[in-house]
């Protein structure tokens, strides 16, 4: 026991405590699309505060390398992560100082704390790749498995019970906390099976069979969810997906007819396994014809096109103006008086503006653009590579962030789990991982 108070002594250096490290961290993708009820959250905040600890304080080797190597290829990066960094706390001690409210206290600092451990989990996610060699395609995969499992469970649930409650579904259905949630989970999931059967070299048959048929299951997950957004921002990236391999001869024509089908069958099996009439593919139809009243009606049918998001939105930037420099602080949009209903604005941008005001906006945007800059100049050699951990990465980055235009991707914990697996992944490709160009096909 010793050896683990020793601070010159690496954690990593112990083979059973790497291994039962390594183990304990791809058991949770799997179990994580479980993680919805508070209890549950509770305990997924606890894995991972002791995951990044453990991994940051006992790897100070890569750690120093992963920073080393951050400053030298991407210091304008570098310094606006710093800059955001102190920013949101900035934001925090002021709404500590002028608030009276113990909740509205609380509530910043268990924000607070949250944005602070995603953004160290990445760099421990990152760091585990490296060390150990685990293949960020095997914990999504394993996290696809987990969501396989709890769609099966839901569908049981939902088609045994005799009645129905729209409230239930939404706010208080078994094992998790909001329906949608598990929708931006299934995002992530399909374009990890989509890469992983488009990619994927000398595979037989059965098992490229199988991560088709687990697309399908999970195509049409998303669809019964009744998410738009989650349908709009996975069948968009993943046509750009197919259109970007098809450009760079990486993939049969068979392969990609092999997806359309998958989506296909998918908008049918859905309507088999419906629960109300507008958690299938008819609330997408539905929404063609709330988009022509738009048109001729004006702001009300905006308003009923977004289920009350420009309502939204527009008491949000209006409570956020009396304070446009740094914001409400964090967790502010819960304690707006003029709230309607849910703990966050369901949009990126108004998010950030009411939580860190206009600096820490952006700063974070500015920060989030240069990885996009950065991750678009790495895209074409990692088609050409196959480099499967990479696209997906990307991927699920850029989906989760096209949902959050109008979803709470980057508020609400499970989605928040899948981007921050997405940007490990990229961390760990352009600052830890040799250059692209020297990547093997995988």
């Amino acid at each position: 026991m010793s050896k683990f108070f020793d601070r010159h002594v690496d954690f990593f250096s112990i083979p059973s405590f790497k291994h039962s490290l390594s183990a304990a961290f791809l058991c949770f993708a799997f179990i994580m699309p479980i993680c919805g009820t508070l209890p549950l959250l509770g305990f997924l905040g606890f894995f991972q505060v002791s995951f990044t600890l453990i991994v940051l304080i006992g790897n100070k080797q890569q750690l120093r390398l992963l920073m080393q190597r951050c400053r030298q290829q991407s210091p304008r990066l570098s310094w606006l992560f710093v800059c955001w960094l102190i920013l949101t706390s900035i934001s925090y001690i002021i709404v500590m100082f002028e608030t009276t409210l113990v909740w509205q206290m609380l509530g910043a600092t268990a924000r607070q704390s949250y944005i602070l451990l995603q953004s160290f989990y990445v760099i421990a996610v990152a760091i585990l790749l490296r060390t150990m060699g685990i293949r960020l395609m095997h914990v999504l995969l394993l996290m696809c498995l987990g969501l396989l499992v709890m769609f099966i469970f839901m569908i049981w649930l939902y088609q045994t019970e005799a009645t129905h409650d729209s409230w239930i579904w939404f706010f208080n259905p078994l094992l998790i906390v909001h329906i949608r949630d598990l929708g931006n989970v299934a995002v992530a999931a399909a374009l990890t099976l989509a890469v992983q059967f488009l990619f994927t070299q000398q595979t037989g048959i059965i098992k490229q069979g199988l991560y088709l048929f687990s697309l399908c299951i999970v195509c049409t997950f998303i669809l019964w969810t009744g998410g738009r957004m989650a349908v709009f921002s996975s069948c968009f990236t993943l046509m750009l997906i197919l259109v970007l391999a098809g450009l760079y001869k990486v993939i049969s024509v068979q392969s990609a007819l092999c997806i359309f089908l998958a989506l296909i069958v998918s908008f049918y099996l859905v309507d088999l396994v419906a629960v109300f009439d507008w958690n299938g593919i008819t609330r997408s139809s539905s929404t063609v014809s709330v988009v022509q009243q738009v048109a001729t009606s004006g702001t009300g049918s905006l308003n009923q096109l977004s289920t009350g998001r420009w309502h939204m939105w527009s008491m949000s930037l209006k409570a956020m103006s009396e304070s446009p420099i740094f914001g409400l602080g964090p967790y502010g949009y819960y304690f707006i008086p003029e709230r309607t209903y849910g703990d966050q604005p369901h949009n990126l941008v108004v998010q950030f503006l009411v939580e860190w005001g206009i600096a820490g906006t952006f700063t974070v945007l500015m920060l989030l653009v240069g990885l996009a800059g950065k991750s678009l100049k790495a895209l074409p050699q990692a088609f050409r590579s196959k480099d499967k951990d990479y696209i997906v990465s990307v991927s699920i980055v850029f989906a989760l962030t096209l949902h959050a235009l109008t979803g709470g991707t980057y508020f609400n914990v499970q989605p928040m789990y899948c981007l921050t697996l997405g940007f490990s992944g990229l961390c760990f490709s352009a600052y830890i991982a040799k250059p692209l160009g020297n990547k093997k096909s995988a």
